[in-house]
């Protein structure tokens, strides 16, 4: 049959069942931590901005997931090229608001953290607060730059979806292959060498922070997770760079997204939890270590 795509001897997979049992379950647990972290800090009476940060995160991330679950619906896991009009711009309607969703998120989870680590360097630490701040601030304005690019990546917005009405686009809107795969390229690379920064911060001064031995296993906690938060990073980032984000070796996005998609469902949901460990593990720890007492003494 002319002009029949090369890929067109793949099977049509589009597994929603897959896509939604990873997005809610990791949901649910990220939802989890952070309800303990507020039910720790609100007993203590220590609610800080870490925590505004943390929820919005949450709140931005649970919106992203629930429009992730809707994607199978408008062509996710399906050829481009099977896709009908009304498919096509609700696939893409979805594309824009995860990428805003995405992009506001894992803002708001590294800046969380980063006022989480002034909690734990006091003023004596004078270097480490320095460095805080300084990263604070590239990663908020990180954060507002490809904002904004998710966000009006389309002028008028309506562009990103509808192809056919007149207006300009840029980044994740443009309908060149090369500056869509770039853009994603570059933010997720972006993304990953800021999650290494944040978490290789407080190494140095490891020492000088006298944390108790239930505060130390948190936040060994919080460098395992860390670093399986950069895995899915990198896993996003061999994925996106294999096939160009869709673009290769023809236009097939919505064929090659479902992995792109669960990677960062996953890196999200992970650097929440890793956000959350070390305010409640302490609580979790010592309630466990108190039943496993009593236990012990009933069977005395």
């Amino acid at each position: 049959m002319n002009g029949l795509p090369d890929n067109s001897n793949l099977p049509h997979v589009n597994k929603p069942e897959t896509i939604t049992g990873v997005s809610v379950t990791f949901l649910i647990i990220s939802t989890i931590a952070v309800s303990l972290r507020l039910f720790v800090r609100v007993r203590e009476r220590i609610l800080g901005l870490d925590d505004l940060f943390v929820v919005f995160a949450l709140l931005i991330i649970a919106v992203g997931t629930i429009l992730t679950c809707f994607m199978p619906d408008s062509g996710m896991g399906k050829h481009f090229w099977t896709l009908n009009h009304h498919m096509i711009i609700e696939y893409f309607k979805h594309v824009w608001a995860t990428n805003v969703t995405y992009s506001a998120s894992a803002t708001f989870i590294k800046l969380s953290v980063l006022y989480q680590y002034l909690r734990f360097f006091d003023f004596q630490l004078r270097t480490a607060r320095r460095l805080t701040w300084w990263l604070f601030g590239t990663i908020a304005a990180w954060g507002i730059a490809f904002n904004l690019l998710a966000l009006f990546s389309c002028t008028p917005i309506r562009k990103n979806w509808d192809w056919e009405i007149k207006g300009h686009c840029i980044a994740w809107g443009s309908k060149d292959p090369d500056v869509f795969f770039e853009t994603w390229a570059a933010h997720n690379a972006t993304n990953m060498l800021l999650d290494i920064l944040v978490l290789l911060l407080p190494v140095p001064f490891l020492r000088e922070l006298r944390l108790q031995g239930k505060s130390k296993a948190g936040l060994i906690g919080v460098f395992v997770l860390g670093w399986i938060v950069v895995a899915m990073s990198i896993g996003r980032q061999v994925t996106l760079s294999t096939n160009r984000a869709g673009t290769v070796p023809i236009l097939d996005m919505t064929y090659h997204t479902p992995p792109i998609y669960l990677f960062s469902v996953l890196e999200i949901n992970l650097a929440i939890m890793c956000a959350s460990i070390p305010i409640f593990w302490p609580l979790v720890s010592s309630i466990a270590a108190n039943k496993i007492l009593v236990v012990n003494e009933v069977e005395i």
